[in-house]
């Protein structure tokens, strides 16, 4: 999978390199004409993009980025995250959000999620995501309906607190500590929890813990 970072920060280049070394090859790209350029020339699987790049018309030169390459994951690196403007990128398509500065380390399990087919935003963001996420206005149903059915019912209990401790923006290394057990065995959880109610990552499975709550009046 082709990679290409866009910045001008040199500084900020050097961490983001050290950070996909070793999981292939990646080109830069900078200014934001620059990497219009070379996505309209080539297809790139990832593209790391730092939001100073279109600080004149921020979000609408990136929401136009995500409009003209949807085969493409961008990740966008803000210097300043903001809740509504991660909101409004991720649903135009975005597969992450975080920090510009965020650590090597964990940029590179960002991009190793984003292209397993994840999204990421990061366990404070995603509680500020939830906060703005209009909650959807409850109508009642038709007198001859039943009340839809639980999407959690094929949880065990176990699997439902995570499902619980997800949709408040806990870790994986918190919901081990909470809850007595290993990261790896919460991962485990995950995967299965992720299978059973048909979302994708965290965000997808936030979400719909939290619709279900208002019908179900789940903890």
């Amino acid at each position: 999978m082709k990679r290409i970072m866009a910045t001008a920060d040199a500084q900020i280049l050097r961490r983001w390199r050290s950070a996909v070394q070793g999981l292939g090859s990646a080109v830069v790209a900078a200014p934001l004409q620059e990497l219009e350029r070379m996505l309209a020339g080539t297809a790139a699987g990832l593209c790391l993009v730092d939001v100073l790049l279109a600080e004149n018309d921020r979000p609408g030169a990136l929401l136009r980025l995500l409009s003209d390459h949807p085969e493409t994951r961008f990740i966008f690196l803000s210097d300043r995250p903001d809740a509504s403007e991660g909101w409004r990128l991720i649903k135009a398509g975005a597969r992450g959000y975080c920090n510009r500065y965020i650590a090597p380390a964990l940029l590179r399990k960002v991009v190793e999620v984003v292209e397993a087919g994840e999204i990421w935003v990061g366990r404070r963001l995603l509680t500020q995501l939830m906060a703005q996420i209009p909650a959807p206005e409850p109508s009642p149903p038709p007198p001859s309906t039943e009340v839809p059915a639980d999407p959690l019912v094929a949880l065990t209990p176990r699997e439902r607190q995570i499902a619980a401790l997800v949709a408040d923006g806990a870790s994986n290394k918190l919901i081990a500590q909470r809850l007595e057990i290993t990261e790896r065995t919460v991962k485990a959880h995950l995967s299965a929890i992720f299978r059973k109610t048909e979302t994708r990552d965290r965000l997808g499975l936030a979400l719909l813990y939290r619709d279900a709550a208002k019908i179900h009046s789940l903890p």
